[in-house]
């Protein structure tokens, strides 16, 4: 941020019956900035999550392309360069990126000359990751299966994510004759399943389910439904059917067939389930005697039965084949609690088993432990005694025990150079030292725009008729052309490394009958002593450059802290309409920890 300059007017000067002519210039900006453009990919291009190459040309009008620094950056972290370093002499820079998180991205291409000034551009693109589908099964109905318009049709299958981390999926059952049957999401176990009659004819049944990431699995399965009587039919060829023994094996369950206690299949679906069949471990009451042996129960709804290994049918986190972990636990089922050698144990009874403790015989170390620092151990067990080491080499050790706010940058460290530009707290002192809002001062349109007019301040020229007492004036014979000197004073501050502020000083017009008079002069005419002598004063918090200029050239310089210059006008330079004070930075300077960012001064001065 900068200062505010009071009454903006423009300094205009103009003399006509002698032959000036009048002056509106415009300032510059001392460095025209660079130019930066993407050639490569497209905006708003759909790219997949293998790797990318971005490509762009910068150039500038003043440095050659090779001492152009350029940088690529993608919106989610700016902060992190993709790429960064110099084009080639061309002109031309590349960024290879390798796995883009999925989602929209604006990826930036900055350039850089070497006087500071900067340029943009900037693509958005889109990142789509090709979706594994979920794994889905039917489980039933069977394809080939047959059933009757009146049978209740048991629907179940299974559904998990592709890696398996996600069970409970969004779930649709359709059929190609009748629709949607059934919308809901599987259990957490992935489950799903319904009872439901169908009409007439050969369904294409199918299982769809969806992710969170939206990737969509399948499975289908055909099935014939028809008006014959149900129960006559032998389905799973067992020799049962729902209504009696099948005597002849013709597959129909009419006529002469046996019926009555024991004749009934209760799963004509499944061939190994029949009156008096031998109980296998599947869950099924294989024998149809309305009974589940004890140990074909999954309670804990882990997928696992007691006779297929479960070792604790309570605890979903035990069962055979199982991953190990840290719970005092037989996970796994082979008998012991194995994580680590020590058996997941806690023997210091602070609540932390041996296989995650770092030290199980010492009570107060354990992950759940602030670290001390200075008694060289690790307390809290994230493998660094004190946690005090100096991961980025800056001299600074991290915190808890150091005071780096952030030990994986070497440029970040309590005392750094805090620039105001690259959106960093570097000096860790908790202020962000970058004014994203108010880079420029008030008035400004950029950082090098001219146009503070100071108004009132300028020098002043008048027609009297009656010789001044004192001062700076011209015996005219019939009047007196006197000189009233310009003085004022400025208050400013810069806002951004390359901040340049420039002043123009308003001076007064001259009426016709001056100009008449002026046009009198004679070349003898001598100018008052005190009619050349100017003075520029100022005081910095750190050092800047003062100029002076007067029609564009320079009569007044200085470079310091604080400092007075002297200077004297010809007469041209007397009638000057253009004068200007431009104010630059000698070099980089640190912040304060408000959040100021650049040194702050105050100018006096007079011209004659």
């Amino acid at each position: 941020m900068s200062f505010l300059p009071a009454k903006p007017a423009l300094a205009l000067f103009c003399i006509t019956a002698i032959g000036f002519g009048c002056s509106n210039q415009t300032i510059g900006t001392h460095n025209s900035p660079p130019q930066a453009t993407i050639t490569s990919p497209s905006t708003e291009a759909e790219l997949d999550d293998s790797t990318v190459i971005f490509a762009g040309t910068v150039a500038d009008s003043e440095d050659s392309a090779g001492d152009l620094a350029v940088r690529w950056y993608d919106n989610v972290n700016p902060e992190e360069p993709l790429c960064e370093g110099n084009p080639d002499s061309t002109g031309y820079t590349t960024c290879p990126i390798q796995q883009l998180s999925p989602g929209n991205h604006l990826i930036t291409l900055q350039v850089t000359d070497t006087k500071g000034a900067t340029d943009e551009a900037s693509i958005e693109v889109i990142v789509t990751v090709e979706l594994d589908p979920p794994a889905v099964t039917i489980t039933s109905p069977l394809s080939g299966f047959t059933y009757f318009e009146a049978d209740i049709i048991t629907f179940s299958g299974q559904v998990a994510s592709a890696d398996g981390s996600e069970l409970d999926l969004s779930v649709v059952w359709n059929s190609d004759i009748q629709g949607d049957l059934y919308a809901g999401n599987a259990d957490s176990a992935g489950s799903t399943g319904f009872e439901l009659p169908l009409m007439d004819g050969t369904h294409i049944i199918t299982l769809r389910a969806t992710d969170s990431e939206g990737a969509q699995g399948s499975a289908s399965t055909a099935i014939t439904v028809s008006p014959y009587p149900p129960g006559q039919l032998d389905q799973d060829q067992d020799g049962y059917c729902p209504d009696g023994i099948d005597q002849n094996n013709d597959g129909n369950c009419i006529e002469d067939e046996i019926t009555g206690i024991n004749t009934q299949d209760c799963d004509d679906f499944a061939a190994v389930t029949y009156p008096g069949a031998t109980e296998i471990c599947d869950g099924d009451d294989n024998d149809c005697d309305g009974t589940l042996p004890d140990n074909e129960a999954d309670v804990d709804a882990d997928g696992q039965l007691i006779c297929e290994g479960d070792c604790d049918d309570n605890d979903i986190n035990n069962y055979s084949g199982n991953t190990e972990i840290c719970d005092g636990a037989d996970n796994n089922c082979n008998t012991l609690a194995d994580m680590d050698a020590a058996g997941e144990v806690d023997n210091d009874s602070d609540g932390y088993r041996s296989c995650n403790d770092c030290n199980d015989n010492d009570s107060d170390i354990n992950p759940g432990v602030a670290e001390v620092c200075g008694d060289g151990l690790d307390n809290d067990c994230d493998g660094l005694n004190d946690s005090g080491l100096d991961l980025d080499g800056d001299g600074s050790p991290g915190l808890p025990c150091g005071d780096d706010c952030n030990d994986n940058n070497p440029i970040i460290y309590p005392g750094a150079y805090d620039d105001c530009s690259d959106l960093l707290d570097n000096d860790c002192d908790g202020v962000l030292n970058s004014d994203e809002d108010d880079l420029y001062e008030a008035n400004e349109s950029g950082i090098t725009s001219p146009g503070y007019e100071l108004s009132g301040q300028g020098p002043d020229i008048d027609v009297e008729f009656t010789a001044p007492a004192s001062g700076c004036y011209f015996d005219l014979n019939a009047a007196y052309l006197e000189f009233s000197p310009g003085a004022g004073s400025v208050q400013g501050n810069f806002s951004h490394s390359n901040d340049l502020d420039i002043y123009e000083i308003e001076t007064s017009g001259l009426s016709t009958e001056a100009l008449i008079l002026i046009a009198g002069l004679t070349t003898g005419t001598a100018i008052p002593q005190d009619c050349d002598e100017g003075y520029i004063s100022w005081t910095s918090s750190e050092p800047i450059n003062i100029i002076l200029e007067v029609d564009g050239a320079q009569v007044a310089t200085g470079s310091s802290a604080s400092g007075t210059t002297n200077f004297t006008l010809d007469i041209t330079e007397l009638f000057s309409p253009d004068f200007r004070i431009i104010v630059q930075q000698t070099g980089s300077w640190l912040p304060t920890v408000d959040g100021t960012c650049g040194p702050d001064y105050t100018i006096d001065f007079l011209i004659p």
